[in-house]
């Protein structure tokens, strides 16, 4: 359901338009969400270095047979190591990632590093730069050898920037999506304040230790 328009005066910038197209075309449909939550600024700053042991290694798609042409693998560990690789037949896309804990909870503030995909060509590198620019945030929830990435539902986003008027600065656009344009001391605030409330989250992918 789209969402209501909200008067602004800041221009629409085609980072997460464009970021949901690249996305839509490497990732098979089932695993995408039709309206996204995206942030301007990261979550996570150079000083968040550390992991927790329990997350720490390789984990891969839960839903990619083997011999599928569908990849998808995230290498957890401390500092800037960590990477997130998907593939899909001809396309390749590599994420930049770093975790973050705010309370009790795990986050993964993920961007895109590098992108390989033909369906994509005619798009302006200008646009693409746009596009890398833009931070996506995951809670992670970890069963045993499982790993949910958990991603913001913009539905619940909406009506906590009603039920708080002022917290959230969100840059409005023609799409369903929204981008936080919030700095990161007051992203991270936000985070932290709805870490434990599980309606804001859906689930995004699920992974499994690799042995």
């Amino acid at each position: 359901m789209r969402r209501p328009t909200r008067p602004t005066t800041t221009r629409a910038k085609p980072s997460r338009r464009l970021f949901g197209l690249a996305l839509a075309v490497t990732i098979p449909l089932a695993l995408v969400s039709c309206e996204d939550v995206g942030s301007m600024n990261p979550l996570a700053t150079s000083a968040d270095t550390l992991c927790d042991s329990s997350l720490r290694g390789s984990w891969v798609s839960a839903f990619a047979a083997p011999d599928s042409v569908y990849f998808e693998k995230l290498v957890l560990g401390p500092g800037t190591s960590p990477s997130w690789v998907v593939r899909n037949g001809h396309a390749r896309m590599e994420y930049a990632v770093r975790m973050v804990q705010l309370g009790q909870r795990w986050f993964l503030d993920s961007r895109i590093e590098s992108m390989d995909n033909p369906d994509l060509s005619a798009i302006p590198d200008s646009f693409m730069q746009e596009a890398r620019k833009a931070h996506f945030i995951y809670r992670l929830d970890l069963v045993s050898d499982t790993l949910d990435l958990r991603e913001f539902q913009a539905t619940f986003v909406d009506d906590y920037e009603t039920a708080h008027p002022g917290e959230l600065s969100v840059m409005d656009s023609t799409s369903d999506d929204i981008l936080l344009t919030n700095p990161t001391p007051e992203l991270r605030r936000f985070v932290e304040r709805v870490a434990q409330a599980d309606s804001m989250f859906t689930p995004r992918q699920r992974f499994i230790r690799q042995r």
